[in-house]
């Protein structure tokens, strides 16, 4: 049985994690409200905050979509990490990515609506 809360959409872009003075590349898996799921060859602990940068596809405004995040999963493809921050933009853009990778406004609106209620690291 599947705990997430958030729909997960195929997203593939690179990006950045930055983990005190350390930044390296990475390149993103799939995508939902709460999180990433990443490849990176930085092995960084369970529950140690980062910094990531999502360079977004052109077309889009901004450029990137940047937030903090927790290493909450690791397995051999790869990383989670849960939001634990990011300013409007990115959560606009964010939000944006997530209801076309759905294709169901609906139920993207209703996970934006429990998103609100209930930001992840809030439970």
């Amino acid at each position: 049985m599947d705990k997430r809360r958030f729909s997960r959409i195929t997203f593939k872009v690179d990006m950045t994690v930055t983990w005190g003075s350390t930044t390296v590349a990475a390149q993103t898996v799939d995508l939902s409200l709460g999180g990433v799921y990443l490849t990176t060859p930085l092995r960084i602990p369970l529950h140690e905050r980062v910094d990531i940068c999502i360079t977004v596809p052109k077309g889009f405004s901004p450029s990137s979509l940047t937030a903090s995040a927790l290493v909450v999963r690791w397995d051999d493809q790869g990383m989670g990490l849960v939001f634990t921050s990011m300013d409007f933009e990115s959560f606009f853009i964010l939000t944006r990515f997530v209801s076309e990778g759905l294709g169901d406004r609906t139920r993207s609106a209703r996970e934006v609506l429990d998103f609100l209620s209930h930001p992840p690291g809030d439970e």
